[in-house]
C-alpha cells in the first residue's frame, strides 16, 4: 500500500530512499538507491482471503501486515593520512581503507575496496589533482581537504 495516497499498488517509490515491489505470491523486495544509508519505514502489505461454504456462499476477509527492510551499512573502516614537510617539497600520504565483514541475516558478507578505485573528491566531483591549502595552525602543514 502506497503511504503517499493509501492506494494498493504492485510498486511503491519512496522518494530519496528506493522502491518497494511485490509479486503475486507476496514476496516483497526493497531496492534502495545506491547512495541511501538510512532507515526505511515499514510498508503495509495486504492480502485477501475468500472463504466458501458448501452452499458456495463466500465471505472476503482482507488482512494487513508490514514489511520492513533493515539496511546494513556498507561503510568500510578507514584511517585518514597526513604528512609534514618543508615548504615547496613534495608530500605524500596513504589513507587506509580496510575490508570489513558484516552480518546479513546470519550470513557474513565481506565488503572490500575495489582495486584502482581511489580518487580525489571535492564538492562531490572526482579529480586527479586538487589544490592544497595551508593549515590554520601556521605551521608548514599542507593538506588536501574534501
Amino acid at each position: 500500500m502506497d503511504p503517499a495516497d493509501q492506494t494498493e499498488k504492485d510498486s511503491v517509490k519512496v522518494e530519496g530512499k528506493g522502491t518497494f515491489t511485490i509479486d503475486g505470491n507476496g514476496k516483497v523486495t526493497f531496492t534502495p538507491l545506491p547512495t541511501y544509508k538510512g532507515d526505511v519505514d515499514p510498508i503495509t502489505v495486504k492480502a485477501t482471503v475468500i472463504i466458501r461454504n458448501d452452499k458456495n456462499e463466500s465471505i472476503t476477509i482482507p488482512s494487513t501486515t508490514t514489511y520492513k527492510p533493515i539496511i546494513v551499512s556498507a561503510e568500510i573502516d578507514k584511517e585518514p593520512a597526513t604528512s609534514t614537510n618543508l615548504q615547496g617539497l613534495t608530500q605524500t600520504g596513504t589513507p587506509a581503507f580496510k575490508s570489513k565483514t558484516v552480518d546479513v541475516n546470519g550470513t557474513p558478507k565481506t565488503i572490500t575496496v575495489q582495486p584502482n578505485s581511489y580518487k580525489l573528491v571535492k564538492d562531490g566531483l572526482e579529480s586527479d589533482t586538487l589544490p592544497a591549502y595551508k593549515s590554520r595552525n601556521n605551521k608548514s602543514n599542507w593538506y588536501v581537504y574534501n
